[in-house]
């Protein structure tokens, strides 16, 4: 695998954490159901994260990528993000 697909992989892991760290706080704080449909997001995307640094670990990366489990993942922050987004 290419270094840069490592880094990309461990970024978008990090990043996702970070958010999903940050989210957490601000649901905490505010303690409203959008902000709970954002971090809902935010740890799906961290698992899609986790998911691929795990399948760069045993070269699963093809295999992976194409699933219909990862695919369900994307759709599933989608659908988070759309609530929040029209939730009032």
């Amino acid at each position: 695998m290419e270094i840069e697909t490592i880094v990309i992989y461990a970024g978008i892991t990090i990043f996702s954490f970070g958010l999903f760290i940050i989210s957490i706080l601000g649901l905490r704080k505010h303690r409203t159901i959008k902000i709970l449909f954002v971090t809902l997001a935010f740890l799906m995307f961290f698992i899609r994260g986790v998911i691929l640094s795990l399948s760069l670990i045993n070269n699963l990366s093809k295999e992976i990528v194409s699933s219909s489990f990862f695919w369900l993942l994307d759709l599933i922050i989608l659908a988070l993000l759309l609530i929040a987004t029209i939730k009032r």
